[in-house]
């Protein structure tokens, strides 16, 4: 049985150029989310895209599930992979976003970390948050930061706020999740990073799992989820949430993301199984669009330079599709082959 763990913690990580980072690698090659480190749309000086993946929870061949701290990264621009260096606690359906300049890499559920300590899981994450660690002179080094109220994974965090001078919001938002201590679907916390300190949000209509977020125009759109959210969807205008109309599918687990003006949700789990299907948001009402090429199930969506990127782990490998306007349809963009088999990966994109 999997618990919510250290992972209760949040994660720093600061980033220097390109060059210096290369010098970190790791040999693991397990994954389960992939984290963006770069900066958000309309900010100057971009560099290169680079597509994070973090963690996961592997299933070697003789059948043994385990947790992965490692991180393996994507280069857009030239279709590169390479493995970096891991983070601080193995873990899988932890949340990522970039927030005021840096990577943040919240909760998650660890079994390993559960049993070694089963009965001092408390007492074990409050000794490790007590000592905040101070930001560590060396590139790409993770930190301890301030842990959340609440205990949680397979939830979503998002960059919201007015935007800094880099472009990045300067609040971290995490939404809803799951949690064996407390129900926590409808919960928000928000994080300010000036101030270290994290304090309640507005609390969300539905209990959402699993679920897809994005920010668009200023709004933070949720959408699906496991159990009852699952064909629902709602917003926060910035002063409370107001529900929406619900994507035709019922879905959980799918990507999510603003592109062009429209919210599009993709793949995710449904009714009858793994899901390939797209939706988008527009105007009040969902549209049917162009399926995905071969992705299907827990996928995670981004929109890069004008092009929207869907990716995911099929078995023991790890896809990424591609789709623009222009040719209106879903392309295998690029693969690699993992040497275990993979399950909830955590995806996103930095720049550098």
């Amino acid at each position: 049985m999997t618990f919510i763990d250290s992972n209760t913690l949040v994660y720093i990580v600061s980033f220097v150029d390109y060059r210096t980072r290369r010098r970190l690698s790791v040999a693991s090659r397990g994954f389960n989310r992939i984290v963006s480190r770069g900066r958000a749309e309309g900010s100057f000086d971009k560099g290169v895209p680079v597509l994070l993946m973090i963690g996961g929870k592997a299933l070697n061949d003789f059948g043994s599930a385990f947790d992965r701290a490692s991180v393996i990264s994507f280069d857009v621009h030239y279709k590169r992979w390479r493995n970096e260096g891991p983070v601080m606690f193995p873990a899988h359906g932890a949340a990522a976003t970039m927030c005021s300049g840096s990577l943040w890499l919240t909760g998650g559920a660890s079994k390993q970390c559960r049993l070694k300590a089963m009965s001092r899981v408390d007492k074990c994450n409050e000794a490790i948050l007590l000592g905040n660690v101070k930001r560590m002179p060396v590139p790409s080094a993770w930190e301890v930061g301030t842990s959340m109220p609440s205990a949680r994974c397979h939830h979503r965090v998002v960059a919201y706020g007015p935007a800094n001078g880099m472009g990045w919001g300067c609040q971290l938002w995490a939404l809803g999740g799951s949690s064996l201590r407390e129900h926590i679907g409808r919960c928000v916390h928000c994080y300010d990073p000036d101030e270290d300190r994290w304090s309640p949000g507005p609390l969300m209509n539905v209990s959402r799992c699993n679920f897809g977020a994005a920010v668009l125009d200023g709004q933070i759109y949720v959408v699906g989820g496991k159990g009852a959210a699952a064909d629902s969807a709602e917003v926060y205008n910035g002063t409370a949430w107001e529900v929406l109309a619900g994507p035709a599918t019922k879905r959980w687990g799918h990507g999510c993301c603003n592109f062009e003006g429209k919210i599009y949700v993709a793949g995710g789990n449904g009714e009858l199984g793994p899901l390939r299907t797209v939706e988008a948001f527009e105007r009040g009402s969902w549209s049917e669009e162009r399926p995905l090429a071969m992705l299907e199930g827990e996928v995670s969506l981004f929109q890069i330079e004008g092009i929207m990127y869907a990716a995911g782990v099929l078995g023991k490998r790890v896809v990424v599709e591609a789709y623009s306007s222009i040719h209106e349809e879903w392309q295998v963009f690029s693969e690699m082959q993992l040497e275990d088999r993979l399950s909830k990966p955590t995806f996103v994109v930095e720049w550098r």
